[in-house]
């Protein structure tokens, strides 16, 4: 992502430098246009996308949403507020990393006493004069040759009319260690001390020979002449790099440790070598995939990060170089070690092969395809661009020119390496080489999709135009898109047909059904499927929501939620989801119109009487201190949708310090302004019950510390302090995991005690989750029985994030154990549909409300608020469109009421 060009007289660099070396809330003196100028400079200077995965990290998706947003409907403190949340939910504390974001102003070690250059001021022509005196101040280092202990980063990347870097043109000499090797053009130099890990600056090294680059992971000392190059990634950018001349070779300090494949190194637990650089030698490959490979010495194997560079063919035999590195898998489960961002040094290879002649069809072929995989193909034979997807996976899609049967597979996916530019549409490939993969999706290994990877293509250098482009397939149902049409062009729709939205991910994936359609049978009534009432389990059509590389206007999808629908057909390749496995659109045309429905935030229907106790819960997706504006929205969501119930059970709220982890635990910070925001929305003053986790211990994002709690109306109920605790199972049940908390309150108009249990049961991720949530299921309800054993005319509510379904065998646990789902005691005609969470366009429940089966003298009724987790856009009256907005929780609230009979 560029930066954004500074309009006017505004410096966005040096508003950026006063904001880190200040506090984020200095963006509150700036318009919101110009706030979007300097979060992405944040976004360019320290890039968190090289730190967390965006599949990890939906804050992070958030924070580039305000980035890229056109016309911000926030004023100005609402965005700061906004800013300042999407940044501190990634874990940034800007006072603490402040030395890394401020790389306008590089830190070198100069010789003698120069003063410390002054911050810039607020015009460009200062800022052009702070550039020359730091160039002023570096000269006598420079010209000696002295070495620069921080590598200079200022400008990398820089727009084409901002100032460069003042040491361009200047010799320098430089220490550091060698992060990755890029083909025979050079490689990349770290900080010595910046970690195992992408943070910590780092610059190109261009070199003239590739007898001058240095083995990944060697500490070098280097000098060279600072130059700019346009970069691969953007021509709108310059690269500032390094370039070694012809004579040159780094001076290698320390060598990477050599080392066999054994304990050290298992992928299975915790290295001792974590961060170090390592050798491996005669390391066999045993499997291939689009960011890397594994390799094997014996019965043990690990794997080997590339980022989709260098990879070599099942079979070969390699010396290769890397860092020992952590990382927790996508699926959830224990860390794993692997070699990170390793080279190689020298291969066995199979891959000296010629490469094997084969069209797209013949790759595509389940029988032929079958023995191209793993194999080094050419394909030869004309093909057309037909998209490209500048997220992960990085490539584009390539189609056989002409008509063909719609059953055949004549498209292929094509992945590109990082530092590799990509074809335009339309482009006439030449030919095209790489290695056959059928990749494996992370939920569900056995959904494959047959793509190249380590792929270089060459164009013929003509264009096909817009209309002579492959025809499309005509889509008229979600069955109708099947594994042979994967990368081939479709179109959805037609004419005067719409297409109804029944979700929109935000920042993810626009979910449609096509009109006419079978699958339109079971929806609810806010316009969700409803979880398996399609054939085959799904019920629509996912359009992946950023298409900016597809679309030749650059646009994305228009902002639309559930019940709106666009007017007329939509264009696209199909493409199979890395994570889930299942087959969707990706758009290449966006210019279809929206017809808005009329969504809504909803309201509770249960609201307080005098002989009966209204219990919500709302999980609060992670309150913390560092956003007053989410604080604010879960307020309003209490004390207005659903009305000021007299209990209320939170999930997900993290300690006072959020997301910094810094060893803090306690949350009563963040439960005082929550509690004080909910009497400012006009709700009562509530009193809450909490209990701190263990620091890093229960789950939830590192250094974050969520816990369960409960909220509870003084003037209607009165709290048994004695009673209450947390579960912590003798067992292991909630080892890792989060507690849940146990709190009697007495109605103190009927004298009636109701026992909580509180609960948020492990994550869907990983593997054995269901079992797991069973197990917890069971020391929650042993918990339950003792209560029964000492208080007899309690009701006992087991309520919270169940993470599962009301029939799952979690729920059965429940119901063997004497309690029912309270809508059950709800008559039918009343109990709607009761759906707390959506996910890829499908509505379920996963929050869950049990209550102890029998109760004779009360009354109990039942009812779902969607939360405003499906309304994700308002109308902006300024701008005269719809905008996106962040819904406060992406579950629903279940509310129960139960009447008391008069004593």
């Amino acid at each position: 992502m560029g930066t954004n060009k500074v309009q006017g007289s505004f410096d966005a660099d040096a508003a950026y430098r006063r904001v880190v070396s200040t506090d984020v809330g200095e963006l509150k003196n700036y318009s919101v246009r110009e706030q979007q100028q300097v979060l992405s400079l944040m976004f360019e200077k320290f890039d968190p996308r090289k730190v967390f995965s965006p599949e990890d990290s939906p804050q992070l998706d958030r924070a580039m949403s305000l980035v890229q947003m056109d016309e911000p409907s926030y004023s100005r403190e609402e965005f700061a507020d906004a800013a300042a949340q999407a940044l501190s939910e990634m874990g940034l504390d800007l006072k603490v990393q402040r030395d890394k974001l401020v790389q306008g102003m590089p830190n070198v070690q100069m010789t003698g006493s120069a003063p410390p250059p002054d911050r810039p001021g607020s015009s460009p022509a200062e800022a052009v004069a702070y550039s020359n005196r730091i160039a002023q101040l570096l000269k006598p280092a420079v010209g000696e040759n002295k070495l620069v202990d921080v590598i200079p980063t200022a400008g990398v990347n820089r727009p084409k009319d901002e100032p460069g870097s003042p040491l361009l043109g200047q010799n320098v000499e430089l220490r550091g260690v060698v992060k990755l090797v890029v083909g025979q053009e050079g490689f990349t130099v770290k900080e010595p001390d910046a970690g195992s890990g992408e943070q910590g600056r780092s610059i190109f090294v261009r070199v003239d020979r590739p007898d001058q680059i240095p083995p990944a992971g060697s500490a070098v000392r280097l000098s060279g002449q600072v130059e700019e190059q346009v970069a691969a990634s953007d021509a709108r950018t310059l690269q500032t790099q390094i370039h070694l001349p012809d004579t040159g070779k780094p001076k290698v300090l320390n060598e990477p440790l050599r080392t066999a494949l054994g304990p050290s190194l298992r992928s299975d637990m915790p290295s001792p070598l974590k961060g170090t650089a390592v050798r491996l030698d005669d390391a066999k490959v045993v499997d291939v995939q689009p960011q890397g490979f594994r390799v094997a010495q014996g019965d043990r194997s690990m794997f080997v990060y590339t980022a989709g560079r260098d990879l070599p063919l099942r079979g070969d035999v390699l010396s290769l170089v890397g860092i020992v590195e952590e990382y927790v898998p996508r699926s959830g489960g224990e860390p794993q070690t692997q070699l990170y961002r390793a080279a190689t040094l020298s291969r066995d290879s199979v891959t000296q092969k010629p490469p094997i002649a084969a069209s797209i069809a013949d790759i595509r072929d389940p029988t032929k395809g079958a023995r191209l995989e793993d194999k080094y193909v050419l394909t030869g034979r004309r093909a057309v661009v037909t998209a490209t997807n500048e997220k992960e996976p990085r490539g584009f899609w390539a189609q056989s020119p002409g008509s063909q049967p719609e059953g055949s597979a004549s498209a292929i996916f094509v992945n590109v390496a990082k530092h590799e530019p990509l074809p335009q549409i339309g482009a006439e490939l030449k030919s095209v080489k790489g290695v056959v993969v059928n990749v494996g999706a992370t939920a569900d290994p056995a959904a494959t999709s047959t793509q190249l990877i380590a792929a270089r293509y060459e164009l013929t250098g003509k264009t096909v135009a817009d209309k002579d482009l492959p025809k499309p397939v005509s889509i008229a149902s979600a069955d109708a898109i099947t594994d042979a049409l994967e990368g081939r062009r479709v179109v959805l729709g037609k004419p005067g047909q719409g297409l109804e939205v029944v979700q929109s991910e935000q920042h993810d994936a626009v979910h449609v059904i096509l009109p006419g359609s079978t699958d339109m049978a079971a929806q609810t009534d806010r316009g969700a499927v409803l979880q398996g009432t399609a054939e085959g389990g799904i019920a629509k059509i996912a359009l992946p929501r950023t298409t900016a590389a597809c679309d030749p206007n650059g646009r994305p999808l228009p902002v639309v939620q559930a019940g709106d629908r666009f007017t007329g057909p939509i264009e696209g390749v199909v493409r199979r989801d890395s994570y889930t496995g299942r087959l969707m659109v990706q758009p290449t045309r966006s210019e279809v119109e929206v017809e808005p429905g009329d969504l809504k935030p909803d309201h509770a229907r249960l609201t307080a009487q005098n002989s009966a106790v209204t219990v919500a819960n709302i999980n609060t997706r992670n309150l913390n201190l560092k956003s007053s504006r989410h604080v604010g929205q879960i307020a309003r969501l209490i004390a207005d949708n659903a009305a000021a119930p007299n209990v209320v059970t939170l999930q997900e709220i993290q300690d006072d310090s959020g997301y910094a982890d810094n060893g803090v635990v306690t949350s009563e910070k963040t439960l005082d302004a929550l509690v004080a925001q909910i009497e400012k929305a006009g709700g009562p003053r509530y009193k809450y019950v909490v209990r701190d986790p263990e620091d890093n211990q229960e789950g939830g994002a590192p250094g974050g510390n969520i816990r369960n709690a409960v909220l509870y109306d003084p003037r209607v109920m009165e709290l048994d302090a004695a009673s209450v605790h947390r579960i912590d199972d003798a067992d292991g049940a909630f080892d890792d995991s989060r507690k849940p908390l146990v709190a009697r309150l007495k109605h103190k108009g009927t004298g009636q005690t109701l026992n909580f249990n509180v609960v948020h049961f492990t994550s869907r991720r990983g593997a054995g989750h269901v079992w797991r949530r069973v197990g917890q299921a069971q020391a929650t309800m042993r918990d339950v029985a003792k209560n029964r054993q000492a208080n007899p005319d309690d009701i006992n509510v087991v309520l919270g994030d169940f993470n599962t379904y009301a029939k799952s065998p979690t729920a059965t646990c429940m119901r063997d154990n004497g309690l029912v789902h309270a809508m059950e005691y709800t008559p039918p005609a009343e109990r709607g549909q009761g759906q707390s969470y959506i996910h890829e366009g499908e509505a379920a429940s996963l929050d869950q409300v049990f209550v102890d089966a029998g109760l004779k003298n009360a009354k109990v009724e039942y009812e779902i608020l969607s939360g405003n987790t499906d309304v994700v856009r308002r109308f902006n009256d300024k701008a005269g469109r719809y905008e996106s907005v962040n819904p406060p929780s992406d579950h629903g609230m279940p509310i129960m009421r139960i009447g008391f009979a008069k004593p």
